[in-house]
């Protein structure tokens, strides 16, 4: 498993087939309208430093694309990051308080303060019940969730991060913006909608 930089599939713009991610249910975060034609689900490590890069450029795609795009993230933490597993629990931990992405862009943006003091002071910085946080933690309850996406990852040939669903289409790495939307405009103009500027999704589309 290794992290992705801009392979083939990149440069060609495309994607591949290679079978269906699960749909999406309560159990997952998503950003936007879930009934928008395009959905992107994501796997991804918050040590890995092309996922903080492809998530800005994610950031970027909603901005143009609107409530035509929903995005869903999955874990993927890599075994050689150290501290991505914790990472990753404590923003289940975060979500519990209903503050799962204010978390994950935090956690990005601070990739070198990834340690369970750094954890607590996001979790601090956010207004979290520290203690419902820190016992959250202790439990290692969300290990068991994020465990469940990688393994269904590798069933469906992710190796490394950032990988990506485009409507079922599989892209791996760190896509320049341009064909990050390219691959978007291909999905709609497969469904018959063209993109359109909107404003970014609204607070109500999180959770």
């Amino acid at each position: 498993e290794k992290e992705n930089t801009n392979n083939e599939a990149a440069q060609k713009g495309g994607g591949e087939e290679i079978g269906s991610a699960r749909p999406f249910d309560d159990t997952d975060h998503i950003r936007g309208d879930k009934n928008a034609p395009v959905k992107i689900i994501i796997y991804s490590d918050f040590e890995c430093p092309f996922c903080a890069n492809f998530s800005d450029t994610v950031k970027e795609a909603e901005k143009e694309f609107g409530d035509k795009i929903a995005v869903i993230f999955r874990h993927f933490p890599l075994p050689f990051h150290r501290n991505a597993i914790p990472a990753a629990v404590a923003s289940e931990c975060a979500a519990e308080q209903g503050k799962f992405w204010e978390f994950h862009d935090a956690l990005f943006a601070n990739q070198s303060k990834l340690k369970e003091a750094d954890l607590a002071a996001h979790a601090q910085a956010l207004a979290l019940d520290e203690k419902s946080f820190q016992s959250c933690l202790v439990s290692g309850k969300f290990k068991s969730k994020i465990e469940a996406d990688v393994q269904q990852a590798i069933k469906l040939g992710v190796a490394g991060t950032p990988a990506f669903f485009v409507n079922g289409v599989f892209l791996n790495g760190a896509q320049p913006q341009t064909e990050f939307e390219k691959v978007i405009d291909r999905q709609l103009a497969l469904l018959g909608n063209r993109p359109s500027t909107r404003s970014a999704p609204s607070a109500a589309g999180l959770r």
